[in-house]
Protein backbone atom coordinates (compact mmCIF):
# COMPACT_ATOMS: atom_id res chain seq x y z
CA UNK A 1 0.00 0.00 0.00
CA UNK A 2 0.85 3.77 -1.13
CA UNK A 3 2.01 5.88 1.68
CA UNK A 4 1.63 9.41 0.88
CA UNK A 5 4.86 11.64 2.58
CA UNK A 6 4.35 15.23 1.70
CA UNK A 7 8.09 16.10 3.52
CA UNK A 8 11.02 16.52 1.87
CA UNK A 9 14.94 16.26 3.05
CA UNK A 10 14.79 20.33 3.13
CA UNK A 11 11.58 19.76 5.77
CA UNK A 12 13.21 17.76 7.88
CA UNK A 13 16.20 19.76 8.03
CA UNK A 14 14.65 22.78 8.57
CA UNK A 15 12.75 21.95 11.75
CA UNK A 16 15.68 20.44 13.29
CA UNK A 17 17.46 23.70 12.42
CA UNK A 18 14.36 25.70 14.08
CA UNK A 19 14.94 23.40 16.86
CA UNK A 20 18.85 23.28 17.46
CA UNK A 21 18.48 27.05 17.46
CA UNK A 22 15.50 27.05 20.18
CA UNK A 23 17.21 25.12 22.06
CA UNK A 24 20.85 26.50 22.24
CA UNK A 25 19.04 29.69 23.12
CA UNK A 26 17.19 28.18 26.04
CA UNK A 27 21.05 26.36 26.90
CA UNK A 28 22.50 29.95 27.18
CA UNK A 29 19.93 32.47 28.34
CA UNK A 30 17.21 30.06 29.95
CA UNK A 31 13.68 28.98 28.99
CA UNK A 32 12.37 32.19 29.90
CA UNK A 33 14.24 33.64 27.03
CA UNK A 34 11.69 32.19 24.12
CA UNK A 35 8.91 33.16 25.61
CA UNK A 36 8.36 36.13 23.32
CA UNK A 37 9.92 34.06 20.52
CA UNK A 38 7.35 31.16 20.86
CA UNK A 39 3.92 34.32 21.11
CA UNK A 40 4.72 35.49 17.85
CA UNK A 41 2.16 35.20 15.23
CA UNK A 42 4.26 35.99 11.85
CA UNK A 43 7.39 34.14 12.77
CA UNK A 44 8.93 34.83 9.44
CA UNK A 45 8.71 38.90 9.78
CA UNK A 46 11.18 38.32 12.91
CA UNK A 47 14.30 37.38 11.73
CA UNK A 48 16.00 36.70 15.15
CA UNK A 49 12.99 34.27 16.22
CA UNK A 50 14.48 30.94 15.90
CA UNK A 51 11.57 29.57 14.65
CA UNK A 52 11.44 31.56 11.59
CA UNK A 53 12.53 28.15 9.96
CA UNK A 54 9.32 26.92 10.28
CA UNK A 55 7.17 29.41 8.63
CA UNK A 56 6.23 27.08 6.11
CA UNK A 57 5.30 24.48 8.52
CA UNK A 58 2.37 25.81 10.43
CA UNK A 59 1.77 22.25 11.92
CA UNK A 60 4.81 21.64 12.63
CA UNK A 61 5.21 25.21 14.54
CA UNK A 62 2.00 25.23 16.28
CA UNK A 63 3.12 21.61 17.71
CA UNK A 64 6.56 22.92 18.90
CA UNK A 65 5.35 26.30 20.23
CA UNK A 66 2.45 24.36 22.43
CA UNK A 67 4.74 22.43 23.54
CA UNK A 68 7.28 25.02 24.80
CA UNK A 69 4.29 26.73 26.42
CA UNK A 70 3.87 23.46 28.46
CA UNK A 71 7.19 23.70 29.36
CA UNK A 72 7.33 27.30 30.55
CA UNK A 73 4.40 26.83 32.59
CA UNK A 74 5.33 23.18 34.06
CA UNK A 75 8.30 21.43 35.81
CA UNK A 76 8.36 18.50 33.34
CA UNK A 77 10.40 15.63 33.30
CA UNK A 78 11.15 13.61 29.87
CA UNK A 79 9.08 10.67 30.57
CA UNK A 80 5.81 13.10 31.00
CA UNK A 81 6.80 15.09 28.19
CA UNK A 82 7.06 12.20 25.85
CA UNK A 83 3.64 10.93 26.91
CA UNK A 84 2.22 14.68 25.99
CA UNK A 85 4.29 14.60 22.76
CA UNK A 86 2.69 10.99 21.72
CA UNK A 87 -1.34 12.25 22.37
CA UNK A 88 -0.65 15.53 20.87
CA UNK A 89 1.16 13.78 17.74
CA UNK A 90 -2.13 11.47 17.32
CA UNK A 91 -4.25 14.90 17.44
CA UNK A 92 -2.21 16.81 14.93
CA UNK A 93 -1.90 13.29 12.35
CA UNK A 94 -5.82 12.61 13.08
CA UNK A 95 -6.13 16.65 12.42
CA UNK A 96 -4.65 16.29 8.48
CA UNK A 97 -7.61 13.98 7.89
CA UNK A 98 -6.12 10.87 6.83
CA UNK A 99 -3.11 8.23 7.97
CA UNK A 100 0.29 10.59 6.65
CA UNK A 101 3.63 8.82 7.73
CA UNK A 102 5.18 11.61 6.95
CA UNK A 103 3.21 14.09 9.66
CA UNK A 104 3.71 11.31 11.90
CA UNK A 105 7.57 10.64 11.26
CA UNK A 106 7.90 14.53 11.52
CA UNK A 107 6.07 14.56 14.77
CA UNK A 108 8.31 11.71 16.28
CA UNK A 109 11.42 13.69 15.33
CA UNK A 110 10.11 16.89 17.18
CA UNK A 111 9.30 14.64 20.03
CA UNK A 112 12.57 12.51 19.99
CA UNK A 113 14.55 16.47 20.26
CA UNK A 114 12.99 17.69 22.70
CA UNK A 115 12.71 14.71 25.00
CA UNK A 116 16.19 14.38 24.12
CA UNK A 117 16.95 18.40 25.10
CA UNK A 118 14.50 17.49 28.45
CA UNK A 119 17.33 14.57 29.17
CA UNK A 120 19.86 16.98 29.53
CA UNK A 121 21.31 16.26 26.30
CA UNK A 122 23.37 19.41 24.68
CA UNK A 123 20.95 20.81 21.38
CA UNK A 124 23.13 19.44 18.71
CA UNK A 125 23.27 15.86 20.47
CA UNK A 126 19.55 16.36 20.46
CA UNK A 127 18.83 17.14 16.61
CA UNK A 128 20.89 14.35 16.08
CA UNK A 129 19.35 11.97 18.05
CA UNK A 130 16.22 13.09 16.71
CA UNK A 131 18.05 12.65 12.92
CA UNK A 132 17.58 8.68 13.61
CA UNK A 133 14.14 8.16 14.02
CA UNK A 134 14.42 9.55 10.12
CA UNK A 135 13.96 6.53 7.65
CA UNK A 136 14.98 6.40 3.56
CA UNK A 137 16.79 8.86 0.95
CA UNK A 138 14.53 11.97 3.14
CA UNK A 139 16.70 11.17 6.34
CA UNK A 140 20.08 13.87 6.06
CA UNK A 141 23.25 12.44 6.73
CA UNK A 142 25.15 13.82 9.96
CA UNK A 143 27.41 15.49 8.02
CA UNK A 144 24.19 17.04 6.03
CA UNK A 145 22.28 18.23 9.15
CA UNK A 146 25.98 19.82 10.69
CA UNK A 147 26.74 21.37 7.07
CA UNK A 148 23.19 22.99 7.37
CA UNK A 149 23.01 23.90 10.48
CA UNK A 150 26.38 25.62 10.66
CA UNK A 151 26.04 27.15 7.59
CA UNK A 152 22.48 28.66 8.78
CA UNK A 153 24.03 29.87 12.33
CA UNK A 154 27.52 30.59 11.00
CA UNK A 155 29.14 27.81 13.77
CA UNK A 156 32.53 26.40 12.86
CA UNK A 157 32.66 22.85 14.62
CA UNK A 158 36.34 20.96 15.55
CA UNK A 159 37.01 17.13 15.04
CA UNK A 160 36.83 16.42 18.37
CA UNK A 161 33.63 17.72 18.84
CA UNK A 162 32.11 15.90 16.05
CA UNK A 163 34.10 12.61 17.60
CA UNK A 164 32.25 13.12 21.29
CA UNK A 165 29.14 13.78 19.34
CA UNK A 166 29.17 10.56 17.40
CA UNK A 167 30.25 8.55 20.70
CA UNK A 168 27.45 10.06 22.22
CA UNK A 169 24.93 9.41 20.06
CA UNK A 170 26.27 5.32 19.31
CA UNK A 171 25.51 5.17 23.13
CA UNK A 172 22.04 6.49 23.22
CA UNK A 173 20.67 4.09 20.18
CA UNK A 174 22.29 1.69 21.41
CA UNK A 175 20.16 2.44 25.28
CA UNK A 176 17.14 2.98 22.97
CA UNK A 177 17.42 -0.12 21.63
CA UNK A 178 18.01 -1.79 24.63
CA UNK A 179 21.82 -2.80 23.91
CA UNK A 180 24.45 -3.04 26.45
CA UNK A 181 26.91 -0.14 26.01
CA UNK A 182 30.23 -1.76 23.96
CA UNK A 183 33.82 -1.51 26.65
CA UNK A 184 36.17 0.21 25.47
CA UNK A 185 39.27 -1.27 25.12
CA UNK A 186 41.87 -0.24 27.59
CA UNK A 187 45.00 -1.04 29.59
CA UNK A 188 44.23 -4.49 31.52
CA UNK A 189 44.81 -3.73 35.32
CA UNK A 190 46.58 -6.44 37.35
CA UNK A 191 45.66 -6.95 41.08
CA UNK A 192 47.92 -5.09 43.78
CA UNK A 193 50.50 -7.39 45.09
CA UNK A 194 49.80 -7.52 48.91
Amino acid sequence: MFEFTRHTKRDYLNVCLALYCLLGKIRKDGILSIEADIEVKDVSAHPQNPLRYLAGYPRELELITDMFRMLLSQNMNPFELEVVLDDATQGYVRAAGFFNRGDRTMFKLISRILVANLQGYAPGLAVEMGRHVLLGLNKPSFDELEKFIKTRTGQQATAAKVEDLHAHVESYVAAVAGEAPKAEAGPAHEPKPD
